[in-house]
């Protein structure tokens, strides 16, 4: 075999390898937390549920069982948590997640009754129990994946627990005396041991089925977006198994927007950009492409929400003046843009269909965003017992660049940079001259709009305030911080307890 056909040979079959690979999809949103992050959460879990057992300690419900043969009852359950253990996860790449517990103390106390027939004879016999338990320590691995249907799962690879301190007490038993006997031996105490390390890897085992078959797997991968619209849907599914590095977890999710019926690689022409997380010393890092805004805006034009019809009724009254014909110079009205609509309509209201003509698209670039779009509007005249009269059609491009920015760590601000409306063609009974009427309508819009951003903008430099805590995890969020990086916003924050 000559040298040239063996490598021949060779690049075909790396060529076959490589195409035979499935082609990873790249996300639209994802979130990645910290070793340092999920140790805060685990502390602010283990907190709240001490709270909650120290404000209730009867959590529990009474528990009864009964046969032809017997009746055991336990009664006035309570249980308590001593402190809140340590906690500490480490990673083991590509799937591993080790999560290691100590200094555990808790104490369980009830009152019991039994009776059963022995022979001919019914025994019983009554008493209340007190069990402390101190310094058990737990380490769990687990690997986290991706079942069929684009849900979470984990599962248990290992468990291992020790305890340091067991004690039991028990009251008003007959058999009293002889309870205190056996407990005081070392084999039975051993013995007690021994059955609480497993209870508690069989309890986390029980946990980890219990999420992956009540929690994840009830949680659907696609739901409806609009109440009434059962047709338009958000597909939230993972694109892969969570990714384990040695510093954070990501997870990642495909965030688009859908008919039902469409195949998830019917939007060719939207395909999610490469989602960059580059390095951070948060905890918490959530990322947005713009894939769910345009395969949003994408799924509209396809459906009949695409166009807008304004009335004086559908407005609220702050806004409602927009739709006049004229107005005074202080306000902002339909003739402020047109004015040949106040002259050919006076101190009257106008309705407003507003339809979309070309998909909005956003663009994510270095510190900022660009939202394009294609309008038609038509100006209608509605009157009592008359006909409804198109009066102007107007088709327009619109360019919108802003930014956004945190305030005070829980406000989210913004700002236009620049907004560009260029109307490219008009269709009235009323226009003679459609070129110099478009020259004359761009002119009175951009030193409308020169006046309006100002406005806007103090009014987006108020922002909104962000829920930051969550008082029912014991949990906050602290240090937000907003970036726009090309095809991509990342929010990063820390964790803290409340």
């Amino acid at each position: 075999m000559s040298t040239r056909t063996f490598i021949l040979i060779c690049f075909s079959l790396c060529l076959a390898v490589a195409l035979s690979q499935p082609v990873p999809e790249n996300p639209g949103f994802a979130y990645r937390v910290s070793v340092s992050g999920l140790n805060v959460i685990s502390e602010a879990l283990w907190t709240t549920l001490k709270k909650n057992f120290d404000l209730d300690p009867h959590m529990i419900p009474d528990q009864n069982t009964s046969d032809s043969m017997s009746n055991h009852s336990v009664s006035n359950i309570t249980f308590q948590l001593s402190a809140v253990p340590r906690s500490n996860f480490s990673f083991q790449p590509p799937d591993g997640v080790t999560w290691t517990l100590s200094k555990i103390g808790f104490s369980f106390a009830c009152n019991w009754s039994y009776e059963r027939q022995v022979f001919f004879m019914r025994e019983n016999d009554s008493g209340s129990v007190r069990v402390s338990v101190s310094g058990l320590s737990a380490v769990i691995k687990t690997i986290l994946g991706r079942n069929d249907r684009e849900q979470p799962t984990i599962s248990m690879t290992n468990c291992s627990a020790s305890v340091e301190k067991v004690s039991l007490e028990i009251e008003g038993s007959y058999y009293q005396k002889i309870y205190d006997m056996m407990f005081r031996n070392d084999l039975v105490k051993s013995e007690i041991k021994k059955t609480m390390t497993r209870a508690a890897c069989d309890l986390v085992d029980r946990a980890v089925m219990r999420l992956n078959n009540e929690v994840f797997a009830n949680n659907p991968t696609k739901s409806p977006i609009f109440c009434g619209r059962s047709d338009l849907i958000f597909d939230y599914g993972l694109t892969a198994a969570p990714i384990v590095t040695k510093s954070h977890v990501q997870v990642n999710h495909r965030g688009m927007f859908m008919l039902v019926g469409d195949p998830v690689g019917r939007l060719g022409l939207l395909k999610a950009p490469k989602i960059s997380m580059p390095a951070s010393k948060y905890m918490v890092s959530t990322s947005k492409t713009n894939y769910p805004f345009n395969t949003l805006s994408d799924t509209i034009m396809r459906s009949n929400l695409s166009s807008l019809y304004l009335t004086r009724t559908n407005l609220s009254s702050t806004f409602e003046s927009i739709l006049d014909t004229t107005c005074d110079n202080q306000s902002i009205c339909i003739g402020t843009f047109v004015s040949e609509i106040s002259k050919w309509h006076e101190n009257k209201s106008m309705n407003m269909m507003i339809k979309l003509t070309t998909r909005p698209n956003l663009i994510i670039k270095k510190n900022s965003f660009t939202l394009t779009a294609g309008l038609r509007t038509s100006f209608i005249l509605s009157e009592p017992n008359e006909t409804d009269t198109e009066t102007l059609t107007l088709d327009a491009s619109v360019s919108l660049t802003g930014t956004a920015y945190m305030v005070n760590n829980d406000t989210l601000a913004g700002k236009l940079i620049a907004v560009k409306v260029l109307f490219t063609s008009a269709s009235s009974p009323f226009i003679k001259s459609n070129a110099t009427f478009l020259k004359r309508l761009n002119q009175k819009t951009d030193h409308v709009l020169t006046k309006l951003i100002p406005r806007i903008n103090k009014w987006l430099g108020v922002g909104v305030e962000l829920p930051t805590q969550s008082p029912q995890f014991g949990l906050q969020a602290v240090g937000l911080k907003l970036m726009f990086i090309p095809g991509t916003t990342i929010f990063n924050f820390d964790l803290a307890l409340l």
